[in-house]
């Protein structure tokens, strides 16, 4: 009877040991539903792929603010991906006037990853579905705008979610008070704050070099202003570079956009309609340092253009004879026509980056020589793939020639799984 006790003395122990903690250390559905989500980046993202987690649409900051914050620490305890920290993520909010919890269009998601030299944008959204909820996320990759994956997963209503939402009930009206009070604090036309209409007869009354156009607005890199075009109506912008490097000029909009670049003499550098998404503009300049550039937009005359849009500002530095490895776009260096580049790789993916400025129609040549496996690939300004190629060239090295139009054009050069050394050459007719 004794040894019977013992026995079963042990065996309620043990169920009790195994059960126990079980129910007191269970997860709740939306920590688990984060934490399938971030191991779903994982397989998706490219390893050490620099990522910012953007925002989280929701009903609740709260809430969004949790979901982001648990996707940064998976991510950075992950040790996978390069995470943009969240403080600088808190100064471009405050700079172009977003909330982690509302909606941000992919165009502007898109603009802000590159300014950040972001390869990837995590973004998201809860959304009711009947007694409980909806979680997506959703990864986009910054240079071609590929959908790289989406996570959904329904949970149920947990305690956890019932708190968050709680908690913005008493901040809900401060939040809108502090909006309030933001707004009225703006003069009354901050939709271009201190712009004055110029048509295209009073450029012509500026005298040619001149070091300031009046009534253009000084745009930050990196921010976004807005603005309304009415019917024959522009707006002028202007820019001041601290070192050389890429300015870029978009516009986020509905309407039929068109933009023109000039240097501080008002010589006319550029023009684009239709470079940006849908029916947007954009103009990549390669730029000097310590040079001021100017930029009008107008909307297209043929389609009466008339309404709403947003125009950023964007650098990227020249990092050419700097030392620094070319291995991104960001610091690809300048092409050098009719000589043997030497390139050597340590790593089997580490691919290197060029640019150069083709200063007129013409065919422009590039090709490997050695004893590598190589591909080449060549982008205009925009991040458009024009042409890739494998094996063209003598035994497995690349060969890529192409008649162009004058303009930036980048070219990534990659080895095929394995280390060694090539050399890179270039000619142009």
């Amino acid at each position: 009877m004794k040894n019977a006790f013992i026995v079963l003395l042990i065996l309620a122990v043990l169920t009790g040991c195994i059960g126990g903690p079980s129910s007191a250390s269970t997860k709740d559905e939306l920590d688990i539903a984060i934490r399938d989500a971030s191991d779903y980046l994982n397989k998706n993202i490219p390893h050490n792929s620099k990522i910012v987690i953007l925002n989280v649409q929701s009903t609740s900051s709260d809430l969004s603010d949790y979901i982001i914050d648990e996707l940064i620490a998976n991510a950075v305890n992950d040790k996978i991906f390069s995470v943009v920290d969240r403080q600088q993520l808190d100064l471009i909010r405050a700079e172009q006037n977003f909330q982690l919890s509302g909606d941000v269009d992919d165009n502007e998601a898109l603009a802000i990853g590159r300014f950040l030299g972001a390869q990837t944008i995590v973004s998201g959204a809860v959304r009711t579905l009947g007694s409980g909820y909806r979680i997506t996320i959703r990864a986009l990759e910054v240079q071609t705008t590929r959908v790289q994956g989406q996570y959904n997963r329904n949970i149920a209503s947990s305690t956890l979610i019932t708190d968050l939402l709680k908690g913005d009930n008493s901040a809900a009206s401060a939040t809108a008070a502090a909006a309030t009070a933001d707004t009225a604090s703006r003069p009354a036309a901050s939709a271009n704050t201190g712009v004055t209409s110029m048509n295209t007869m009073q450029l012509g009354n500026i005298s040619r070099g001149t070091a300031s156009v009046p009534g253009a607005e000084a745009l930050q890199f990196g921010s976004i202003v807005s603005g309304h075009i009415a019917l024959g109506g522009e707006y002028w912008y202007s820019v001041r570079t601290s070192g050389s490097g890429f300015v870029v000029l978009e516009t986020f909009s509905n309407i039929d956009t068109f933009l023109h670049a000039y240097d501080a003499n008002l010589k006319e550098l550029s023009t684009d309609d239709d470079s940006g998404d849908r029916y947007n503009a954009r103009i990549e300049l390669l730029a000097s340092a310590n040079q001021t550039y100017y930029f009008k937009l107008r909307g297209k005359e043929s389609n009466h253009t008339t309404g709403a849009f947003r125009v950023m500002a964007s650098f990227n530095e020249d990092r050419t004879g700097r030392g620094l490895p070319n291995t991104s776009r960001s610091q690809a260096a300048q092409l050098k026509l009719n000589e043997a580049i030497p390139i050597n790789y340590s790593q089997p993916n580490e691919c290197r980056w060029y640019f150069y400025e083709v200063p007129r129609y013409g065919t422009l040549t590039i090709f490997t020589e050695g004893n590598m496996d190589t591909m080449l690939y060549l982008y205009d300004r925009f991040g458009t793939l024009i042409a890739q190629d494998d094996d063209s060239g003598e035994d497995k090295n690349a060969k890529i020639s192409r008649n162009l139009n004058a303009g930036i054009y980048f070219i990534d050069v990659c080895p095929y799984r394995r280390i060694g050394n090539t050399t890179l050459h270039a000619e142009f007719k």
